[in-house]
């Protein structure tokens, strides 16, 4: 009970374990009398009956085994947990072979561009969160994500990780476009400088970077077009992508 007591949440609730590991698991969690949960529940969560095993060494031993590997299960299920954020992270900066703190010192430096005035307040946190002073994996890694998910790492359960990865993806995706718009960006005081992504399915996606002047040469084509638009939001919008897709090919 103590054992379980002191699990994180998170191992506490993960489908993520084998069926037996999460059968033991249920025994200890449901248990209200100690000897019917040692003798009846635990042996019958493992697939055995304890009738047997007062009858046979080895399946006696059989059951040890057993039950010291359901346990490992349970107790590292957590420190997994860690590994998959972790590898995650190193995917998609490209540095799969690099261990804590190298990654962390390498987003940390891909980051270093970024003034926070060109931050939402949320990522103004995740930022600070990267150039922790946090030197040490599992505490970096869980204030990592608890800026990006608004939960500790070890309070999350299984659909929380889904999610998790997507925020990590758009997180990393929103400062990397930040820093190309950064690089573009010139002459802030007189031109706009808008990324996105484009998807089709003959060219498939392309990252575009475009400097929009904010006045003078372009203005008055903006206006005569604006003109011929609808009252149609959604059609307008068909329009202008189809007319963005055949200028983007002409190039």
């Amino acid at each position: 009970m103590i054992f379980y007591i002191n699990l994180p949440e998170y191992t506490k609730k993960t489908q993520r374990l084998s069926n037996q590991a999460i059968l033991l698991r249920e025994a200890i969690a449901n248990s209200k009398e100690p000897e019917k949960t040692f003798f009846e529940d635990i042996p019958k969560a493992l697939g055995f009956n304890i009738d047997k095993l007062k009858d046979s060494d080895d399946l006696l031993g059989n059951f040890v085994v057993q039950l010291q590997k359901c346990i490992k299960e349970i107790r590292e299920s957590y420190t997994e947990l860690i590994d998959r954020v972790e590898e995650y992270i190193k995917k998609l900066l490209e540095i799969e072979n690099s261990d804590f703190p190298e990654y962390k010192y390498i987003l940390s430096k891909r980051l270093k561009a970024i003034n926070n005035h060109l931050l939402t307040q949320q990522q103004k946190i995740v930022l600070s969160r990267v150039n922790s002073e946090f030197n040490e994996r599992v505490g970096w890694t869980n204030s990592f994500v608890s800026a990006i998910l608004g939960k500790s790492l070890d309070n999350i359960n299984d659909d929380d990780e889904k999610l998790l990865f997507e925020k990590i993806y758009d997180t990393i995706n929103e400062f990397d476009n930040i820093i190309d718009i950064i690089k573009f960006d010139n002459d802030g005081n007189n031109t706009d400088v808008v990324k996105f992504q484009l998807t089709t399915l003959d060219k498939g996606t392309r990252n575009i970077t475009i400097v929009v002047p904010k006045n003078g040469e372009i203005k008055e084509i903006e206006n005569k077009i604006k003109k011929h638009l609808t009252s149609d939001v959604k059609k307008n919008q068909k329009i202008l992508l189809k007319l963005l897709n055949e200028q983007l090919e002409n190039e």
